[in-house]
């Protein structure tokens, strides 16, 4: 099932997007998860960079829009002879 089609009555302490908001429209997608997460819960975000390709920045912009940040990770590397971060990120619902 697509994020996009997926509805639930059910609340959950945590929601995970790891290396999925590339694909999606993020914006949309960060909206209609923020309804799914219960009071107190979190977000786990998972983004990947590279020097060459910076797709992480706007959905990192989007993701402040419906959820505060915590705290994050970066872990980096080398992948086909570029360096490669990843960035964990913790996020709160706005507010809370």
């Amino acid at each position: 099932m697509s994020a996009e089609l997926f509805e639930t009555k059910k609340k959950f302490d945590v929601i995970v997007f790891n290396e999925v908001l590339y694909y999606l429209d993020d914006a949309e997608i960060f909206a209609k998860f923020i309804k799914f997460l219960k009071e107190g819960g979190i977000v786990i975000l998972s983004l990947y960079r590279m020097k060459s390709e910076r797709h992480d920045k706007p959905i990192l912009k989007n993701s402040r829009k419906c959820f505060d940040f915590r705290e994050a990770v970066e872990v980096s590397g080398d992948a086909g002879g570029q360096r490669v971060v990843w960035r964990v990120e913790l996020l709160d619902r706005k507010g809370i």
